[in-house]
């Protein structure tokens, strides 16, 4: 489970970069806050994965 996240958690930022420009600024700054949480659940599991 943790490497299927792990290997997901890059697609989905990924395909996260295209829309964001399209939406309004409220949108936007929800994605925002999501692609932050995303970066960090990435970066804990790839830190969790190294050790």
């Amino acid at each position: 489970m943790v490497s299927d996240l792990g290997q997901a958690a890059p697609v989905f930022l990924a395909s996260e970069k295209k829309p964001l420009s399209s939406r309004s600024s409220s949108a936007k700054s929800t994605d925002e806050g999501l692609r932050i949480v995303m970066l960090t659940v990435a970066f804990v599991v790839a830190g969790g994965m190294t050790i």
